[in-house]
């Protein structure tokens, strides 16, 4: 049995960032999780990133906003 990583938002937008500022939801499951439990953890992440403002949900594609792109210097 592996040990649950925690995810955090800040590993989700990191990931967003290295891929361009956008990712289809099956390529960050793919890279951050592990199992069910965490593919849930990331889906409530991202809503909650959404709430905030931080990216853009369209459907299977996760983007970063376009104002917070540019002000974090990456």
């Amino acid at each position: 049995m592996t040990e649950m990583v925690p995810i955090y938002e800040h590993t989700i937008h990191r990931f967003l960032f290295k891929n361009g500022g956008s990712a289809l939801k099956m390529e960050i499951y793919k890279a951050l999780s592990e199992d069910d439990s965490s593919r849930k953890t990331i889906d409530e992440k991202l809503r909650m990133m959404e709430r905030f403002g931080l990216v853009i949900i369209d459907g299977e594609k996760v983007k970063v906003k376009k104002n917070i792109q540019q002000k974090s210097g990456f």
